[in-house]
């Protein structure tokens, strides 16, 4: 077995008092050898304790002027020195200390997986709604994608390449990709050349690593704890946001990915918003996961489904007053 390589572990944060310390824990806490651990936290300029946590670690902590997730992550890349590195977020959890010594298996195994990810889970203890989203993704994304949205049902519609009891590599296919991002704990050889113009959305990346016949593997023994929201309320002020900057930044999320979509998909965008308003998709939806599974908070799914429609309705209709009246987009954003 060839010599464990460096990691490098990258984080882009913005006023991570909250999560930090349980984020940077579970880095230290790795049965990974240390002086193959390198940390790089990219700062947004928080106003909070958020500097003096990490600095109490002994991490390396940047500034990062664009504010941004992407652009501090390529700021960190920049920086790294790592063989491999680590795309993670403060609300990110290394759930087992062997998570490091996992995930590198698959590049030290085959020299054709370029990145590997694992599942995201949550805590019994969690918040419902948290649960609901961990199991899944946010319901415009699980309608568009279907079971490319998740690890879990990857297998209903990609063919399995290579499978061992650690690890499974799909054959992707760029036009139908999967829902996979440079988040939550994904794995990328820094050898790897990033394309500039995927530095503001973090699935490009993916398209273009399939493009480019390069494999990914889905490391099934360890996984990432995720603690995205608080509770709904927070579920509402980060969708409204989300949803914000799809309609007012031409380089985001889906408006960048639309060209890359098969026409089923581009199709699925706009056919959410009567599924999701008419409540009978997402009601149907909630009542098979539940069947399937035993799990009530699934029903969220349902106000989940109709408070995001309504958002995009929303910021639609604003963005076209905002045109009618030649206010610049960016502006209001």
């Amino acid at each position: 077995m060839p010599p464990l390589p460096k990691v490098t572990v990258a984080l882009p944060v913005l006023n991570e008092e909250r999560d930090i310390a349980r984020c940077l824990n579970s880095i230290r806490k790795q049965d990974y050898p240390s002086d193959l651990i390198e940390v790089i936290v990219a700062d947004g300029g928080s106003t909070d304790h958020t500097e003096e946590i990490v600095r109490s670690y002994g991490y390396t902590f940047m500034h990062n002027p664009h504010r941004l997730a992407e652009p501090g992550l390529a700021l960190a890349y920049t920086q790294a020195s790592g063989e491999l590195f680590v795309h993670m977020a403060a609300d990110n959890e290394l759930r087992e200390t062997n998570w490091l010594r996992e995930m590198v298996q698959p590049f030290l195994k085959n020299q054709n997986i370029v990145g590997a990810y694992c599942r995201v889970e949550c805590n019994q203890d969690d918040d419902a709604f948290l649960k609901y989203f961990n199991s899944d993704t946010d319901p415009f994304s699980a309608f568009v994608y279907w079971s490319a949205s998740h690890p879990k049902t990857f297998r209903k519609q990609f063919p399995v390449k290579t499978s061992t009891d650690a690890y499974v590599v799909y054959q992707f296919d760029s036009r139908n990709y999967p829902l996979v991002a440079f988040a939550q704990g994904f794995i990328i050889r820094r050898s790897y050349p990033r394309p500039p113009e995927t530095s503001h959305d973090d699935i490009l990346p993916i398209v273009h690593i399939i493009e480019q016949g390069y494999d990914l593997a889905y490391v099934r023994t360890v996984t990432i704890g995720h603690y995205v929201f608080d509770g709904f309320t927070h579920y509402r002020r980060r969708m409204l946001r989300k949803v914000s900057e799809s309609f007012t930044q031409a380089n985001h999320g889906f408006h960048a990915r639309e060209k890359t979509m098969t026409p089923v998909r581009r199709w699925r965008q706009y056919l959410f918003l009567p599924w999701a308003l008419t409540l009978i998709g997402p009601s149907i939806c909630a009542c098979s996961r539940f069947i399937r599974t035993g799990r009530w908070y699934h029903f969220y799914h349902i106000p989940a489904s109709f408070l995001l429609a309504g958002y995009i309705v929303r910021m639609a209709l604003e963005v076209r007053v905002l045109r009618f009246r030649k206010v610049p987009t960016t502006q209001y954003h």
